[in-house]
């Protein structure tokens, strides 16, 4: 099985809002088919408070069909005082299933901006591996 880890993403303010396509923080661009989720990790530095972290999926049809998301996955409460280690089983992962033009996204309400930093990285897995 052979690993695709998405370029680290930083900042010290919110992550991505999966409803604001311009907003490109947190978003994490899908570029080959039959891809799944085998792990994400964050990280928090400086600053107090924690907030939900929770994935989505954004569906880029083809078509003129509406843009569609789904939320993956939130992990509850998570900063400087709980980071996130989170690794999906193959069982698991047959369910999250994506497509080149699909984007992860993540949101996180940064509980102390500009205090608290972070940093978030995805690794990916071929589905047919």
């Amino acid at each position: 099985m052979s690993l695709l880890v998405l370029p680290i993403q930083y900042g010290d303010g919110n992550m991505g809002d999966v409803t604001d396509e311009s907003n490109r923080t947190c978003r994490f661009p899908i570029e080959r088919d039959d891809m799944v989720l085998s792990y994400v990790r964050a990280h928090f530095t400086g600053g107090t408070g924690t907030a939900d972290f929770t994935m989505y999926i954004d569906r880029h049809p083809v078509s003129k069909q509406p843009k569609t998301y789904f939320q993956l996955y939130t992990f509850l409460a998570v900063g400087t005082s709980k980071h996130v280690h989170g690794r999906w089983t193959k069982d698991e992962q047959d369910s999250w299933q994506f497509q080149k033009g699909d984007e992860i996204v993540i949101e996180w309400t940064n509980p102390d901006s500009g205090n608290m930093s972070w940093a978030v990285e995805l690794g990916l897995t071929n589905a047919r591996d």
